[in-house]
């Protein structure tokens, strides 16, 4: 009969931002994962794949990281996540 809608609101940068910036405790081993999380319903002129994080070094303890994540669009804007690590936790600590 009727198919069910799901409406998906578009997320705006300024979304992923406050995502991003809410990341906080997050096991080391799943930083990835919940940084790509972060921009879910995000796109530009349509794309959605995230670029830059096959080039993120392996996380060690008790270190200071800063990361690169762009959506694959020429022009798109490239975030630039500082991270900090501290017994095997991840705390995100500004975005650019």
């Amino acid at each position: 009969m009727f198919e069910e809608q799901i409406k998906v609101f578009r997320v705006t940068t300024k979304d992923v931002i406050k995502r991003l910036e809410a990341l906080s405790n997050i096991d080391i081993d799943k930083l990835q994962d919940s940084i790509e999380e972060c921009f879910d319903n995000y796109n530009v002129e349509g794309e959605e794949e995230l670029i830059g994080q096959n080039s993120w070094c392996d996380f060690q303890n008790d270190g200071k990281y800063e990361l690169n994540i762009a959506i694959n669009y020429d022009g798109a804007y490239e975030f630039t996540v500082y991270v900090e690590t501290k017994n095997k936790l991840c705390n995100v600590v500004n975005v650019l």
